[in-house]
């Protein structure tokens, strides 16, 4: 299994994100265009929370971070999701429970990768 690093998000991944567009019961994950989110200041485009936004990407985390364990939030239904984060090394950490966000309400897991 690959490491993984995170570090914040640089302006062309958040391009790449805004570009994303899902079907379904998915596409409440569509954000809008880079150039609204950044009028509008919203999500990784606002000043104040931009830090709190990160990018996971194959290399050697645990030499940079090796006693610090990676933690996410993934909504309950979104199976494919937490499929896609057992790959990569993560695990269900504790019971479902209910959270607010940007989007609205729903019922998330915390997965842990040690």
């Amino acid at each position: 299994m690959n490491e993984l690093v995170y570090r914040n998000l640089s302006e062309d991944a958040k391009r790449q994100i805004c570009a994303w567009k899902y079907g379904g019961e998915y596409d409440l994950y569509n954000l809008p265009a880079y150039e609204e989110m950044q009028v509008r200041q919203i999500g990784f485009m606002n000043p104040k929370s931009e830090k709190n936004y990160y990018g996971f990407w194959d290399e050697s985390s645990k030499k940079l971070y090796p006693n610090k364990p990676l933690y996410l939030e993934v909504r309950t239904w979104n199976t494919r999701a937490v499929k896609c984060y057992e790959k990569a090394g993560f695990r269900i950490d504790g019971q479902a429970y209910e959270l607010t966000t940007g989007i609205g309400t729903g019922t998330f897991y915390r997965m842990i990768r040690e």
